[in-house]
């Protein structure tokens, strides 16, 4: 077959979980025996390629929901034999025939026993239990036209995150932007810069799948970033992404956000480049505190003061994770500085400062203030 050949059917083939959930159904239509469909379930994920990076407690983890599908499945038949004693029904029989006796069970049911009868409906809580409810009605927070606007937008985006996600995907001038972060958009929340950042340079479709079996929701093949946002420069490039999908959802908050583009890009221009780290970090705080609330924005910069100390300050709390890897040692730290002398600046070689190398900048022999060449010891020692 030539490559493109295989390069269509490739892109035709189902996916592990689509073909998972495949073997559940033929399952539960008694195409094949429940040894059948366990080893079918564990070829698929033992010769997929897509989990060949994904930590085996995972995979254990995603065959075993598949494996408990089929243990419910076996739960009900075993309940709708029980029934059908009871009701008369015989599951043997044609489904349209066993279709109508269970139709007329159910009916007797009704007219006996009514008042019995348990609605399968999920139930909506009950509001007036809702203790911050009373709160908010007494509270005096004022929300700006802005958060107003987009605090009702996110509430109708949650009340189904995934048909919202559908039409925006669905819409003419949806922007590229990864998909695994358009919820994120929806639902108001902090975008994850470095899986934007990542989507950028990958040349694979995103292809998480996702299985909803009643409540849980089942992501597959979602992995770590390949790549992180580490400069200036990285942050511009994701940032507009993110911009784009953000204004797409709130077309209102275009200044908002062009007015926090321009606030976090000053702190990149006043800092060493070196710690430039911290400002990555306080831009996360920020994002990550303005999503989790409803009165604040990304441009109501004095709200911020509280994380520019812990993240920007020298003795801010949140400094031991914003300092690099390259952070410069102090000289009277005994953590990381040996006495010896450093045999390469001995012999001319070291490439540190003596401020900042792991061993003296001292003389091998006398242990003086000059390389070993240099040492009236070691021209004795000729002589």
């Amino acid at each position: 077959m030539s490559e493109s050949g295989q390069s269509a059917d490739n892109d035709h083939a189902p996916s592990t979980p689509q073909l998972c959930m495949d073997i559940v159904r033929d399952y539960a239509k008694e195409l094949f025996s429940k040894v059948v469909a366990v080893k079918a379930i564990l070829a698929a994920f033992d010769e997929s390629g897509a989990y060949e990076d994904v930590e085996q407690d995972q995979i254990d983890t995603a065959i075993g929901t598949y494996i408990a599908m089929l243990d419910q499945h076996d739960d009900i038949q075993r309940l709708a034999a029980i029934r059908g004693e009871r009701s008369g029904v015989n599951y043997e029989q044609p489904e349209d025939e066993r279709a109508q006796a269970l139709s007329s069970a159910s009916k007797r049911r009704r007219s006996e026993s009514p008042s019995t009868r348990t609605s399968t409906k999920r139930r909506s809580p009950d509001e007036t239990l809702f203790a911050w409810l009373a709160n908010d009605e007494a509270d005096t927070t004022v929300l700006t036209a802005s958060q107003e606007l987009t605090r009702k937008l996110v509430q109708n985006h949650v009340l189904d995150l995934k048909a919202s996600k559908r039409m925006v995907l669905a819409s003419k001038r949806v922007p590229e932007f990864p998909d695994s972060e358009w919820n994120n958009v929806l639902a108001g929340k902090a975008v994850n810069l470095d899986a934007v950042f990542s989507g950028l340079y990958s040349t694979v479709t995103d292809n998480r799948a996702i299985e909803n079996i009643g409540d849980l929701e089942l992501h597959f093949g979602a992995t770590k970033p390949a790549k992180t946002v580490e400069t200036h420069g990285d942050w511009v490039i994701a940032w507009r992404i993110a911009f784009k999908a953000t204004r797409f959802i709130f077309p209102h908050r275009e200044t908002e956000l062009e007015e926090y583009n321009d606030y976090i890009t000053s702190y990149f221009a006043s800092i060493l480049p070196s710690t430039h780290s911290k400002v990555l970090n306080l831009d996360r705080a920020i994002r990550k505190h303005v999503g989790s609330v409803n009165n604040v924005s990304l441009n109501e910069f004095n709200k911020f003061r509280y994380l520019e100390t812990r993240h920007l300050q020298g003795h801010g709390a949140g400094e031991s994770s914003t300092c690099s890897n390259e952070k410069t040692k102090q000289k009277d730290s005994p953590a990381w500085r040996k006495a010896d002398p450093c045999r390469l600046w001995n012999e001319g070689k070291c490439r540190y400062q003596a401020s900042s190398c792991k061993y003296r900048h001292i003389c091998e022999l006398c242990r003086g203030p000059h390389q070993r060449e240099s040492c009236p010891d070691e021209k004795n020692i000729v002589a």
